[in-house]
């Protein structure tokens, strides 16, 4: 559903501010991955580009479930506080939380 080529995507959200933008890698077309640590519990969007036209939230708390599907322009993802390995594809809008 995004509006075009997706050249890069991040995390952004409360730990940051909703200011600076975490890169994420592409390990294969469509498909992204980070470490991320997070201080504090926060809450998170992915986003393409560096831009809001293309943003992906879902409203779930990964402290009750750990992966979901983001929608465009949908609700901030809840994060607890720790060391995550986050995966997330650009097409399909899954995500995976998987803790360190």
């Amino acid at each position: 559903f995004h509006n075009g080529k997706v050249a890069e995507t991040y995390n952004i959200g409360g730990f940051n501010e909703w200011g600076g933008d975490e890169n994420m890698t592409a390990t294969a077309p469509h498909n992204w991955t980070a470490e991320v640590t997070f201080a504090a519990d926060t809450e998170l969007k992915f986003r393409a580009n560096g831009g809001w036209d293309d943003n992906w939230g879902a409203g779930v708390n990964i402290a009750e479930k750990y992966y979901g599907t983001g929608t465009n322009g949908g609700d901030n993802i809840k994060v607890p506080a720790g060391t995550y390995n986050v995966f997330f594809n650009d097409i399909t809008g899954e995500f995976v939380f998987a803790a360190k």
